[in-house]
């Protein structure tokens, strides 16, 4: 598998598209409305709002996917001894944790 384009990502508000870290950035994303007819496209501030989002996520995944990770880690999720707490709370947010790293890292 390919490696994806350094971080960070940015917004070229004015043209609505995602770029890579470069000077001369590359072109990752075109997000603004194609008016050639063929495609179902979003309006431009819909594709503003679209490549803001990609953006955020972009450059937060890896501290987003540590943080989970490192909450795991901790292993105190045992320690609890109320079984209708663990049930209830614990073990939900622990599922979601995982589901979480799983798609994160591309294994879904």
């Amino acid at each position: 598998m390919a490696e994806h384009t350094a971080l960070p990502w940015t917004v070229d508000e004015k043209h609505l598209a995602i770029y890579g870290p470069e000077v001369q950035g590359t072109c990752l994303a075109d997000c603004h409305r194609s008016d050639s007819g063929h495609m179902n496209t979003p309006t431009n501030t819909e594709g503003a709002a679209n490549a803001a989002f990609i953006v955020r996520a972009v450059n937060c995944h890896d501290d987003l996917l540590v943080a989970c990770e490192a909450v795991l880690a901790l292993g105190f999720f045992g320690h609890f001894t109320e079984e209708a707490y663990i049930e209830q709370f614990i073990e939900p947010v622990v599922s979601q944790l995982h589901a979480a790293i799983t798609k994160a890292k591309g294994n879904q």
